[in-house]
């Protein structure tokens, strides 16, 4: 063997020694190995961020309900129970004593409202009218509206008829007395009448009839 022959061997056998270890410290060569290579991936070729998915638009907030306004007011000279007001033909709103009243049921601006009066106290001596009762609802409370309860003024006269079996109604003058015909209501008999205090009623007595009969009076078809 020449000393040439023998180097190159040598160095054949420390190549080989060489990659042997090479191939253990990378856990190269067999599957059973704990180790294993761990590629280092660039930062530019890294995997993005998921994006953000962008925000809901909420949804806009309802406007803001319109104001409302309170219907009220006085009343004064009230007697006894039974006094029930309205507002606009509803809301019934019953009066059991004089001072301050106001209806449950508020209203928007620019609506009409309108006082009135269902039914009245059971007092018959008192009769009750409404002042500033009606009109439209600007930016503010209705706070003036006025309910008078007094005695009924005397504003008619009636006179029955035996021979024509009726009972004539004529209104009343408040400056001069005068009588004016109003109206003749068909009573059968009439012999004698009587108002009611209130002036809502004219009782009539006839002599063809056992008792007295209840008719209404002028006075409640006017006002």
């Amino acid at each position: 063997m020449t000393l040439h022959s023998a180097f190159s061997r040598r160095a054949g056998y420390a190549l080989a020694t060489a990659l042997t270890l090479v191939l253990v410290a990378c856990g190269g060569g067999g599957g059973g190995g704990e180790g294993g290579f761990f590629p280092v991936i660039p930062a530019s070729s890294s995997t993005p961020p998921a994006s953000t998915p962008p925000a809901s638009t909420p949804e806009p907030s309802p406007p803001p309900a319109a104001p409302t306004y309170a219907v009220s007011g006085t009343v004064t000279g009230l007697l006894g129970t039974g006094l029930v007001l309205q507002n606009n033909a509803g809301d019934d709103l019953p009066i059991t004593a004089n001072g301050r009243f106001s209806f449950a049921t508020p209203l928007a601006g620019g609506t009409r409202y309108a006082v009135s009066i269902k039914s009245q106290s059971k007092i018959l001596t008192r009769v009750c009218t409404v002042a500033n009762g009606s009109g439209t609802i600007a930016a503010a409370a209705v706070d003036d509206v006025q309910v008078v309860c007094a005695e009924p003024p005397s504003r008619f006269a009636y006179v029955s008829n035996g021979d024509s079996n009726s009972v004539s109604a004529y209104t009343v003058d408040a400056s001069t007395g005068a009588l004016r015909a109003a109206t003749t209501l068909s009573v059968p008999s009439p012999y004698a009448l009587t108002v009611d205090p209130s002036g809502r009623f004219v009782y009539v007595s006839s002599t063809s009839a056992p008792a007295c009969r209840r008719i209404p009076s002028t006075v409640r078809q006017v006002t």
